[in-house]
Order: structure tokens, then sequence, then C-alpha cells
């Protein structure tokens, strides 16, 4: 009624699809795949909210490139004081940095790297290779453009681009799934791939955003 539009993302076209401006109707247990390919074009078209995902989530913390795991303050001074203490690659500084994230997010004065790949030492005088988080996601959602998805969602990649840049672009955005839709095999990826979409809009914290 006071003009916020309602797509509706269902294998049949229910009640509430009857409302709805648009209606997709997706491949029953395929809605992850719907969801990365949502976060696909957020990502490519340059539509992510990139100073959200910096300070307010571990988009920014190192992962090593030797064995996949974050890198720790620990790893770099020895010192086993603070084992859970990230680090993240301060940008205006050049090096690794250690931040601790609540729910005030990243420390101010941090310019956290999104992406890049950088030599840090250790501790034991070996040096690891590492990488933002936010750079293992770019690489992972390259695969999940609309047009892969397709084959698994059954849904025309122009209408799932023309919802990705509207659900980025017109704010706020709330994603609601729906009870069912999750009661899957590992349905809860699903819920992990719609909150992603979230995260990377800054559609969380905000009246009328967020995802349920």
């Amino acid at each position: 009624e006071r003009g916020a539009r309602l797509v509706v993302v269902d294998p049949t076209f229910s009640s509430t699809a009857a409302k709805a401006d648009n209606w997709l109707q997706i491949t029953p247990g395929t809605d992850a795949a719907f969801a990365l390919s949502l976060a696909q074009v957020i990502v490519a078209e340059e539509l992510a909210d990139l100073q959200f995902m910096r300070n307010y989530t571990d988009a920014p913390l190192l992962v090593r490139s030797d064995n996949g795991k974050r890198l720790r303050e620990a790893d770099i001074s020895g010192l086993v004081a603070e084992p859970n203490r990230y680090m993240v690659w301060d940008a205006g500084v050049g090096a690794a940095v250690p931040v601790a994230i609540d729910r005030l997010g990243i420390a101010l004065g941090v310019d956290a790297a999104l992406e890049g790949a950088f030599d840090v030492a250790l501790a034991d005088g070996s040096t690891v290779e590492v990488r933002p988080g936010f750079a293992h996601l770019v690489d992972e959602l390259a695969q999940w453009t609309p047009e892969a998805a397709e084959t698994i969602t059954g849904l025309s990649p122009a209408i799932v681009r023309a919802v990705a840049r509207g659900y980025a672009t017109e704010k706020p955005s709330a994603i609601i799934m729906g009870a069912g839709s999750n009661h899957w095999y590992h349905g809860d990826l699903q819920g992990r791939a719609l909150a992603l979409c979230a995260a990377l809009t800054g559609n969380i914290g905000k009246s009328g955003g967020g995802f349920s």
C-alpha cells in the first residue's frame, strides 16, 4: 500500500505470489543457488556495501593460504595470551594488524583490505601468504552467475539480475525466508546464502531491512 515492491520466490502460484510484483517459479530446493547468484551479481556489478562488509562482518579477516585457517595474532607473536585475536591487512600502514570484532564492528582507524594477497612473517621465522576472507568469497561467487545457476534453479538470468539490482539499490530491502523453503538436506546453507545477500547490501540493523 505504501509502494514497496514484493518479489515472491515459490515453486507454486501461492496466494502471496498472486499479490507479488514478480513471481519467480523456482525449482524446489534450489534457493541457495538462487541466493548465490544474487550475491554474484551484487559483487560483480559493484553494488555491494563494502564499507558495511569491512566494518561489521568477518570479510576482512585474513585467511592463511597454507592451511585455510584465519590468521591469529598468536601466529605472528608466538604468544598465546590472545589466541583468538584475528588479523586484518591495514592498507593504510601496509601490514597485518590485530582487531577485535564486537557489536561496534572493527576498530576505527583501521583501513581493512577486502581483496589482495599479502606475505606475513610468522613467529617461527617462516612466511605465509594470506588473503582477506572476502577475496575467497569473490572467488566462490564467480561460478554462481545467473547463467550458471539457471541449470539448477530454472530461473531466467535476466530476471535474477533485475531482482539483484533492485534488491541492492532500493533500500531498505528485506528478505523473509518462508517456512518450508529450507526444509531440505543442508537447508541451513540456504539461510546462510540469503543472509550473505543482506550483509553484502548493508540491509542489517535498518528498519524495514534485514533477513528473517
